[in-house]
């Protein structure tokens, strides 16, 4: 099921207690002061009229609203430009499962969820899925939330719930310090995992490997799901990533039919836009489903080309579904 953006930090010392807000602004200040000139930001007519702080001079408002306690932890709400966000801090361990299906992890998480004492859920009070610029804009003040946290707390790591991935507390710096020069930072907000086939017909042959993104759809509506063809794995996670910048960052819509060059070996792919999915249908994952030229699946039908050895209708699914 597609997730929203929202990340949560992971506190692993220290006695509960959410940070204050004035804490939290000015180590925005002072560690991002490139963040008002960011262009992706939204724009607000008027300033907030409670107690409002320019980033570096530069007129971008950030206001600290309120503070609750709430059953569960303290509940603060800032504004960003008119964009309200929340940080809940709550008293106890972030209770993560591990999905099936094999991720290609950047950071693994266990000791960093054993370490952990208690969380701050960041998230955006009005999410846009699928509205390109907006989401980035709203990924990007997550990520530096964490990060200003991640400078006032011992944190053990974040986690990132549309993509299921997690930062280490040396990733999260990079990645927010990488999103303000509007670069995209789709290794920390996007994962891959790597699949083989499960049908019969074809699970044998072990030159065949399929891969798909988890975490793109917040920004594009869409996941990217890369057929089955032969390739290595090395070679799989750089047709994912490359499909991903194409989405994220080429300042070019993706239409049904487009084509992508490997920078690699220069074969063209075929790019077939599925609204209602493909692999992850079941799950309202729409996809960008990305054909090489050897691989298995038709471009046209999106089936199995004539003579493989099973029907189109014995496809696996993705993570044993």
């Amino acid at each position: 099921m597609a997730k929203d953006l929202r990340a949560y930090a992971l506190i692993q010392d220290g006695d509960f207690g959410a940070i204050e807000a004035s804490r939290l602004i000015a180590r925005v200040n002072e560690r991002f002061p490139d963040l008002g000139e960011m262009d992706v930001l939204l724009t607000a007519e008027e300033d907030w009229t409670n107690t409002a702080h320019s980033l570096a001079g530069q007129g971008k408002k950030w206001a600290w609203l309120a503070e609750e306690k709430t059953v569960i932890g303290v509940r603060q709400l800032f504004s960003v430009d008119e964009e309200a966000f929340v940080l809940h801090f709550t008293p106890f361990a972030y209770n993560w499962t591990r999905a099936r299906g094999n991720a290609l992890r950047l950071f693994e998480p266990d000791a960093a969820l054993e370490a952990q004492r208690f969380h701050v859920a960041i998230a955006p009070m009005d999410p846009k899925p699928g509205n390109l610029a907006w989401s980035k804009a709203q990924a990007t003040i997550i990520q530096v939330f964490a990060a200003a946290i991640a400078d006032l707390a011992n944190i053990s790591a974040v986690y990132w719930q549309s993509s299921d991935g997690f930062q280490s507390p040396n990733q999260i710096q990079k990645a927010a310090e990488k999103a303000i020069r509007g670069e995209t930072p789709i290794d920390h907000w996007v994962q891959f995992y790597p699949f083989t086939p499960d049908n019969p017909g074809l699970k044998s042959r072990k030159e065949l490997m399929g891969m798909v993104s988890l975490g793109l759809n917040p920004f594009t509506g869409r996941e990217v799901e890369v057929a089955t063809s032969p390739m290595d794995l090395a070679l799989a996670g750089d047709r994912c990533y490359g499909a991903c910048w194409l989405a994220l960052d080429s300042g070019k819509d993706i239409r049904d039919r487009d084509t992508m060059t490997d920078a690699e070996n220069g074969d063209r792919l075929i790019i077939r836009d599925k609204p209602e999915g493909w692999l992850r249908r079941t799950d309202d994952l729409g996809a960008y489903v990305l054909i090489p030229p050897d691989s298995v699946i038709d471009p046209s039908t999106l089936a199995l080309k004539p003579g493989e050895e099973v029907k189109p209708s014995k496809i696996g699914r993705l993570f044993g579904r």
